[in-house]
């Protein structure tokens, strides 16, 4: 993306009106990117970008509003995530961080367009002791690990499936995500 005509570019956020998403809006609106958003239940949300936003009302596992939704964007940033580790929300984790993120790979796929997935250190393998976890930490299956844990590995194996054939995307892997917010009953 750099190099080019920035206001030329349009980026889709999935997750926009999650803690993270809100401030990568934000931060892609002052960058002078055009954006737009899948947001759950949008006409039901209010947000502070005003129409500056082209919001799209769907999610990540309904792939027909996926196509809709990355037709002739440059790339995905895709933080759209279930945080849980409530035994009860299993499925809807799985669900919705496997799923669909599969979902997303896909439909960059079919637009060509680039991918930013939003992941989490909890992907990773787990270092040993006195050792810190990256990218490289081996993943050992049949360890102990939270179903979030196993979502978030899981989902990195779909974007690894769409590198392979032929997505180009990259990873963020935050091990706690920190900044201001107004509601701290949904975010740290």
């Amino acid at each position: 993306m750099a190099g080019q005509d920035r206001e030329k570019q349009l980026i889709l956020v999935t997750g926009a009106s999650g803690f993270l998403g809100r401030h990568l809006v934000s931060e892609l609106l002052h960058q002078k990117y055009a954006v737009r958003v899948l947001i759950r239940n949008a006409s039901q949300r209010k947000f502070p970008w005003g129409e500056e936003v082209e919001v799209i009302d769907g999610d990540v596992l309904d792939p027909l509003i996926l196509q809709e939704a990355v037709r002739g964007v440059e790339a995905v940033i895709h933080a759209a995530a279930k945080v849980s580790f409530w035994k009860k929300e299993k499925e809807e984790v799985l669900n919705i961080n496997v799923t669909g993120t599969a979902n997303v790979v896909d439909a960059c796929l079919g637009e060509g367009c680039r991918m930013i997935q939003i992941s989490s250190i909890a992907a990773l393998g787990t270092a040993p002791e006195g050792k810190m976890v990256t990218e490289t930490t081996e993943w050992i299956p049949g360890e102990s690990r939270s179903t979030y844990s196993e979502s978030k590995r899981r989902a990195e194996l779909e974007v690894f499936r769409g590198i392979a054939e032929g997505l180009h995307a990259v990873f963020v892997n935050p091990s706690i995500i920190l900044g201001e917010t107004h509601d701290w009953e949904n975010g740290t």
